[in-house]
């Protein structure tokens, strides 16, 4: 006799950039209180007392990975078959960024179209990218009645300019596909 009844996998989130602040603390947070769920973090740990941030858990599975090395993310996304992204990994130190481009554009242009391009390959159904009012240029006002996603974007500063481009890789994917 056969079972007909349907065994419910837990959706997979993967989560990049788990070892800055943000996200080291999200996950802290949103792994041990949402069972049903099986977790996966990527970074790079570009700075190793990023490994500070590390977090175990037995819901959750970490890869020290560059999200833009298109052989090692295929490889993540082949084995872990996420249904859900969270884009939070970038590089974000503006001072950096007015001196060598060279990593924002590496990690949140270049990085972020190999995030995308994974999501369409594995048929992620859903992918929220995180990123900044920076790309909306700055508040000259206390008037402003502040930015929407709409707003036009402002980048005025290579670091600005990056995350503009990540969102417009996302933008074009999303009406491309």
């Amino acid at each position: 006799m056969t079972n007909t009844t349907e065994c419910k996998m837990a959706k997979k989130i993967l989560i990049t950039g788990v070892l800055g602040f943000i996200f080291s603390n999200f996950v802290r947070r949103v792994v041990p209180r949402f069972a049903e769920f099986q977790f996966v973090g990527v970074d790079k740990a570009m700075f190793s007392y990023n490994l500070n941030n590390s977090f175990k858990h037995p819901n959750y599975t970490f890869y020290l990975a560059d999200i833009a090395d298109k052989h090692i993310m295929n490889r993540i996304f082949e084995i872990e078959k996420p249904d859900i992204v969270i884009s939070g990994a970038a590089e974000s130190f503006v001072d950096a960024a007015i001196t060598n481009i060279d990593p924002f554009l590496h990690t949140n242009v270049i990085g972020m179209q190999c995030v995308v391009d994974c999501c369409l390959k594995y048929n992620v159904e859903f992918l929220l990218h995180i990123s900044t009012d920076e790309i909306y240029g700055q508040q000259m006002s206390l008037d402003n009645a502040g930015w929407k996603e709409e707003s036009s974007i402002d980048a005025r500063n290579p670091y600005a300019f990056s995350k503009a481009a990540s969102e417009l890789i996302i933008k074009s994917a999303n009406h491309t596909h």
